[in-house]
């Protein structure tokens, strides 16, 4: 199992939603990432998961991954 993981919201046809729950039961840390401006709109079991926008600086990534490091 991945120890963290990029989520991209929009697939080809559909949203990650489905997976992004899969993540949660097997506790596995993860961030939206998506290229949509507006606000993510994300289930609300899920609203609360960090959410990068595309394109993403350097920075902000790293910032995101010392943050879940911090956490564990």
């Amino acid at each position: 199992a991945p120890d963290f993981v990029l989520l991209d919201v929009g697939l080809i046809r559909e949203k990650s939603f489905a997976v992004a729950e899969q993540l949660v039961s097997q506790k596995i840390p993860f961030v939206f990432v998506t290229g949509y401006s507006g606000p993510a709109a994300l289930p609300d079991a899920l609203a609360y998961y960090p959410v990068l926008r595309k394109p993403y600086l350097r920075d902000e990534l790293l910032e995101t991954l010392r943050k879940w490091r911090n956490q564990t």
